[in-house]
């Protein structure tokens, strides 16, 4: 079926002439799919990534870029736990810096591997403080916020508090002092609530 649904993408395309003289190669399929994906069309761009993993070879690093892209199409298909197959797959090949951690960041948080999620969100982080997303509106603060809710959820104050002075520095709350637990004059009835109050605030 999915080999199926990449030949009837593959021949869609190139009816249309969305392919340019070097098609076949892995490089222009992955360039033509994240074309797909910037137009919201998730299902077909997976399918030119998996044509395009298919057509990598022995080509580690095309066919790991490949995976990545199929990872964030899954993302944004909703299915994080299928994603996670392609981010390993994508990280083992070192494809596109901090984007494939960042990616398998997501898709743990969203399935509830918060621990993982923090480690990779961190780890994205620490290899391009600056990172901002060629495909998505993300950059490192978003690291930063996925890391805070996974620290959260995993019950790990000290590692919310870290991060949320990354992302507000001075902002007063404390994990130990519920009078502290007060955004924009409003009290608040926990320090969870209160840290992801403030990281929202602080995102707008």
């Amino acid at each position: 079926m999915r080999a199926a649904r990449a030949l009837l993408a593959l021949l869609a395309l190139a009816a249309a002439g969305c392919f340019s003289a070097g098609f076949g190669r892995a490089s222009d399929l992955v360039s033509d799919a994240w074309a797909l994906y910037a137009e919201g069309r998730f299902d077909d761009a997976l399918a030119l990534f998996q044509a395009a993993a298919g057509a990598a070879g022995g080509d580690v690093t095309a066919r790991a870029r490949a995976r990545n892209g199929e990872g964030w199409c899954r993302l944004r298909l909703h299915a994080p736990v299928d994603a996670l197959a392609d981010f390993d797959a994508a990280v083992a090949g070192g494809a596109d810096g901090a984007d494939a951690l960042a990616g398998r960041a997501g898709a743990r948080l969203a399935a509830g591997l918060d621990a993982g999620a923090r480690a990779d969100a961190r780890a994205a982080r620490a290899l391009e403080p600056s990172y901002v997303s060629f495909h998505d509106p993300l950059d490192a603060r978003s690291l930063g916020g996925v890391a805070l809710v996974a620290s959260i959820r995993a019950g790990d104050l000290a590692g919310a508090q870290e991060e949320l002075d990354l992302l507000a520095p001075g902002n007063g709350l404390s994990p130990g002092d519920p009078s502290s637990w007060v955004v924009d004059g409003a009290p608040l009835p926990s320090y969870a609530s209160a840290v992801l109050s403030l990281a929202a605030a602080n995102d707008r």
